[in-house]
């Protein structure tokens, strides 16, 4: 079960107008995806991402073992945001996006 300090209309909602920002890029999105046991906020098909946005009580212990199973289910990569950053410009976005070089990285602002 999820859980998260904002209000599930509040959290859905940042959710789909972060998956907005996407799919204006161009991007195939899916919310609430499943991959295996697990629910993912966001799930860029072609690019095999999870896209996961963190509230204030996350945790980075629970996160690791978490992102660990994705990657063991063939997730190619998870980018965690806070929701400060879903503010960021789409240029600011698309770096994110392109940069590759980490499997599991966390841009929080």
């Amino acid at each position: 079960m999820r859980r998260s300090s904002l209000p599930t209309t509040q959290r859905v909602s940042a959710q789909k107008s972060f998956a907005k920002r996407l799919n204006d890029l161009g991007l195939l999105v899916e919310l609430e995806k499943e991959v295996g046991h697990r629910v993912v906020d966001i799930f860029l098909p072609d690019a095999i991402t999870a896209i996961e946005i963190d509230g204030p009580h996350h945790s980075r212990k629970r996160d690791k073992q978490r992102d660990d199973e994705l990657l063991a289910l063939g997730v190619s990569r998870i980018i965690h945001f806070n929701y400060a950053s879903l503010r960021m410009s789409l240029e600011e976005l698309c770096k994110i996006l392109c940069n590759e070089s980490e499997r599991v990285q966390y841009v929080y602002y």
